[in-house]
């Protein structure tokens, strides 16, 4: 029997299992994305889900979504937060059509259009707030399974590599921990990557995700659930503290401030004095090459990946300028970057011929930038549209909420938000156009946000039932 046989047979059988609720189809495919890239050591060899498991049941799911909507006769949504990711993907293979390495970029095209169909397949399944609730319950509790996953990574040398070899892994998408000498003195820095495949996809999920703690917080009803929540915190910021990245403690601030000007969360004289104890004892248990490398902001200016990433930026920008309407396609920074006459690009041959990078991978940590550069201004204006649309939505949805009395569900959207937020603070320092962690979680917004126009259409219509006295 062949692989694709054994393939065939087990897509129909999801299929089948997912017919009648479609939303565990969801469930499944999002904890295979979000964990597939841990690896547990297990007798001398890590075992790892097959990347390719996410895939098969994501096709089985939404063949399964299609068929029930179709025959049953349920519509489609086609709400503007569609139709711009809709439109963004359609403009996006305009400026491939227009690049001579077409065939090269077209891959990174279909991945991007895998992660639009994801997004649309979320927002017609989860059609209801306990759907969501647990959809919301799913994504925190495979965040803290990726964190305690980073800690196995940092004492655990087997999941670490080193040197010209980690780099060469890194390249290859082998996902271990790298051992970064760049901005220490001390010894180096055990970046881990928590089965994202880069230590920075890490910081990225983890920002996006803990704002929607506090949700799971206020929902645990024993002294025991809370607790657990606690704990998943602490070691979801113990790893964040571990991918060494500036972005993770400037981005944490951020949404630190604004969960705080939301008063998502209360600082009681109680709470601020065990505040400051935590903060103490966590300074002492700093490494020390976390001081170096991330709190001692005079390194930054002499950081040699500060100066690579100003120039990678400021190409961006320069394609941005040459090819200001299409753009040079989806995944063609890097291939053209390639071809420049910098230090920074002859870095990136020299990974390329002996290491084994795609330079398809290579982008100039900045959304914002890389967005414009390979999609132009008109792709640019799409996608900030969508994002606008989003972060909108997900506050009429709390402002909804909080009108009708349900203040759980207004608690989730005021968390959404801040996520949204998080993204927007993330997307100046990564270009992550491909990551499926902020997919997943603008997916959850916009359904929230659906969910919250049915309610408050269906309180207007049980008001125009109601009988009128004068």
């Amino acid at each position: 029997v062949g692989t694709w046989t054994i393939a065939a047979i087990i897509g129909a059988y999801l299929f089948l299992v997912f017919l009648r609720k479609p939303v565990l189809g969801l469930y499944v495919t999002t904890i295979l994305l979000l964990v597939s890239g841990i690896a547990v050591p297990l007798g001398g060899t890590l075992i790892a889900l097959p990347g390719a498991a996410a895939k098969l049941c994501g096709m089985a799911a939404m063949a399964a979504w299609l068929f029930n909507t179709f025959t049953t006769g349920k519509r489609l949504r086609g709400g503007w937060d569609t139709w711009a990711v809709l439109a963004f993907a359609a403009w996006a293979l305009v400026g491939i059509g227009y690049s001579l390495i077409w065939r090269v970029q077209l891959p990174e095209w279909m991945r991007l259009l895998n992660m639009i169909a994801y997004f649309i397949f979320a927002i017609h399944v989860l059609d209801t707030t306990e759907k969501l609730h647990k959809f919301v319950i799913v994504i925190a509790s495979c965040a803290g399974a990726m964190a305690v996953y980073a800690l196995m990574q940092y004492v655990l040398p087997s999941l670490q590599f080193s040197g010209v070899a980690g780099i060469e892994g890194i390249g290859s998408g082998a996902d271990l921990a790298f051992v970064d000498p760049e901005g220490t003195a001390s010894g180096g820095a055990i970046r881990v990557t928590g089965g994202t495949g880069h230590s920075n996809w890490l910081a990225f999920t983890l920002l996006l995700v803990m704002p929607l703690n506090v949700f799971w917080f206020s929902t645990r009803q024993t002294r025991n659930g809370k607790t657990l929540v606690i704990l998943v915190t602490a070691v979801e910021l113990a790893a964040l503290v571990l991918t060494f990245t500036r972005m993770g403690i400037v981005v944490g601030l951020l949404v630190v401030l604004v969960l705080l000007a939301k008063r998502l969360i209360r600082l009681s004289p109680h709470r601020l004095c065990a505040l400051a104890v935590a903060l103490l004892l966590t300074w002492f248990a700093l490494p020390a090459a976390y001081r170096e490398r991330v709190i001692d902001f005079t390194k930054y200016s002499q950081s040699e990946s500060t100066a690579a990433r100003v120039e990678l930026q400021r190409f961006a920008w320069s394609y941005m300028q040459d090819f200001p309407i299409a753009g040079i396609g989806i995944a063609g920074f890097g291939p053209r970057f390639y071809d420049e006459n910098t230090d920074t690009a002859a870095m990136l041959r020299w990974m390329v011929k002996y290491l084994g990078w795609n330079p398809v991978y290579y982008g100039p940590h900045n959304f914002y930038l890389q967005v414009g550069a390979e999609a132009g201004s008109v792709g640019l204006l799409i996608m900030l549209f969508f994002i606008a649309r989003v972060l909108l939505n997900t506050q009429r949805a709390e402002r909804i909420f909080r009108e009708r009395g349900n203040a759980r569900l207004a608690l989730l959207a005021a968390c959404m938000t801040v996520s949204v937020l998080a993204f927007v603070f993330c997307g100046l320092f990564l270009h992550a156009l491909q990551q499926k962690i902020w997919w997943i979680i603008f997916a959850a917004a916009a359904a929230l946000s659906y969910c919250a126009a049915r309610t408050s259409e269906t309180a207007h219509d049980s008001d125009d039932d109601a009988p009128q006295y004068d």
